[in-house]
């Protein structure tokens, strides 16, 4: 488990799922409308489970927090990818995960 920026634990296995599922796009031609029909196929997922009650509002936010940062990750690496980067010049690791003192 890790924390994200607004202080919500987020699942690992969370992430890694919702990764996974967004590297099935990578071959589409337009990037922009993949991203926006998954994100959107995820809020109407998350938001029935909301509404028919199956699980708890921390589940929830856990979920919407794994949404954004598999959404920010992956957004990235698209652009990363059509600029032909090999690291962005801003951060030195992957989104959603926040320094400890010390690091």
């Amino acid at each position: 488990m890790s924390w994200s920026p607004a202080g919500v634990c987020v699942n690992a296995k969370q992430l890694r799922k919702l990764w996974r599922d967004l590297q099935h796009g990578k071959s589409d031609a337009n990037q922009h409308r993949w991203l926006r029909r998954y994100h959107q196929a995820e809020l109407m997922r998350i938001g029935l489970r909301d509404i028919l009650g199956l699980a708890e509002p921390e589940q929830y936010l856990s979920e919407l927090s794994a949404l954004a940062d598999a959404c920010l990750q992956y957004t990235l690496e698209v652009v990363m990818r059509k600029k032909r980067l090999k690291k962005p010049a801003f951060c030195d690791r992957r989104i959603g995960q926040t320094r400890r003192p010390g690091d």
